[in-house]
């Protein structure tokens, strides 16, 4: 795992306990040399946690351990390395402090090093020693002109579902004498600080794969779209006889041939429009728009489709031109896939679409209502439509084929306008769908 390295921002070299806070806001520490044992202290633990739990990513629970993890055991510097046991490499993720020297100025060290952070990661063991230890053990440590800050060090392996994945280490003043509690307290940090790691890797790694896979699916969309367009434009060419005439069952069948290219090139924009819609709000192009332009720019889409189905198509103009400020090909978007979805699943009778003004003042909102006389939908199923790819009950999908992106993507575009997308509808009944947009007039 590759973590971006923190600021190193340098503390004081000389601590004051009446200038350090206490990490449950309660005061500051009022003992110079060490925590004592029996202090209370109601409430660090607590602090510990919700100061990793408002992290979300590594470098954010990095930072918040350090920060922890000096306020609770007052060392005069820390320092947190990464594991990354692929390599066999311990990768310095940020330190403050004296701890700062115990990296030699270099980014990462070897597992196998003789080094106490190396053997921490090694052991999976907290080890402490004081100066004299630090000398024995580790000679390079005793060298008072390059760590004259440290005479005690405290290291501890953050163990993430049962390998080592980091290790803390803190350095304290040559004059400081080890609290009692300080394997306790390294014990808590060490374990909160896991959850924390684990939770913040998975989130990365769950929005890396969003990221992979929507960047495979515009690829293979913008792949499959250039073919099928060939396709489109060299059917059109022989539908229109362009390189000789056609006899009746030719021409049949030529038809089903573009019907299906078309269908092919609207579930592919359906997965483009899905990544777009994925990927954020991007560039919204605000302006001031007639919300029944709007809708009789989609309806000029969907009214062949309902003819040939037999279907009756009722649009309810406004009374008077109504105000709104929008994105208006992102509404046309919308728009375009609910008059679809009712057209598509309605065997027979009615689809209407009514624009409408409601609400006063800064609660003004625009509604585009689209009702049809369908199968309706069940109470159970009205908030699944609207997850990607489910597209309901089996023989209602064999009536109407399509990915099942439509709605997703409708009310996703929806709620970054600053609307939403509400359902009514009952099995034998039809549905009706509202889009509402905030009555933005500049």
């Amino acid at each position: 795992m590759q973590v971006a390295v923190a600021d190193r921002a340098e503390l004081p070299s000389t601590w004051k306990a009446d200038s350090i806070p206490r990490a449950d806001g309660l005061g500051s520490y009022d003992d110079a040399g060490r925590l004592g044992s029996q202090a209370a202290e109601p409430g660090w633990r607590q602090a510990v946690a919700d100061a990793l739990a408002r992290a979300s990513t590594v470098p954010g629970v990095v930072d918040a351990l350090i920060a922890q993890a000096t306020l609770v055991t007052r060392s005069n510097g820390a320092l947190l390395a990464l594991c990354d046991q692929r390599t066999a490499v311990l990768r310095l993720a940020a330190s403050r402090g004296a701890a700062v020297a115990l990296m030699d100025g270099r980014e990462s060290i070897p597992l196998c090093a003789i080094h106490p952070i190396a053997e921490a990661a090694r052991t999976g063991r907290t080890i402490v020693e004081s100066d004299s230890e630090l000398q024995h053990r580790w000679p390079g440590l005793g060298d008072a002109n390059r760590y004259s800050g440290i005479g005690t060090l405290a290291l501890a392996p953050v163990v993430v579902e049962g390998d080592v994945a980091a290790v803390l280490a803190l350095s304290f003043p040559p004059a400081h004498v080890p609290s009692e509690t300080l394997h306790e307290r390294l014990s808590v940090l060490t374990q909160l600080g896991a959850v924390a790691l684990e939770r913040a890797q998975l989130g990365e790694a769950a929005r890396a794969a969003a990221e992979a896979k929507s960047a495979f699916l515009a690829m293979m969309s913008h792949e499959l779209r250039t073919p099928l367009n060939a396709i489109v434009g060299y059917t059109s060419l022989l539908a229109d006889e362009v390189v000789g005439p056609l006899n009746q069952t030719q021409r049949e069948q030529l038809h089903r041939v573009q019907d299906q290219a078309r269908h092919l090139l609207s579930l592919i924009e359906e997965l483009l429009s899905l990544t777009r819609a994925e990927g954020g709000p991007g560039e919204l192009q605000f302006e001031r728009v007639t919300p029944a332009a709007l809708v009789e720019e989609a309806l000029v889409l969907l009214v062949p489709m309902a003819r040939r189905k037999g279907l009756t198509m009722e649009w309810h103009a406004p009374p008077a031109t109504i105000p709104l400020v929008t994105d208006a090909d992102k509404v046309r978007q919308v728009l375009a896939h609910l008059l679809s979805n009712a057209v598509k699943f309605t065997a027979a009778g009615l689809v209407q679409i009514e624009t409408r003004e409601v609400g006063e003042g800064a609660h003004r909102a625009v509604e585009f209502i689209v009702r049809d006389t369908g199968p309706g939908i069940p109470m159970v199923d009205i908030e699944r439509i609207f997850e990607p790819f489910w597209q309901g009950a089996r023989t209602h999908a064999q009536r109407a084929s399509g990915t099942g992106l439509g709605l997703h993507v409708a009310r996703r575009i929806a709620r970054l306008l600053g609307g939403d997308i509400l359902v009514d509808s009952h099995p034998g009944e039809g549905s009706t769908f509202t889009l509402r947009l905030p009555a933005r007039d500049e």
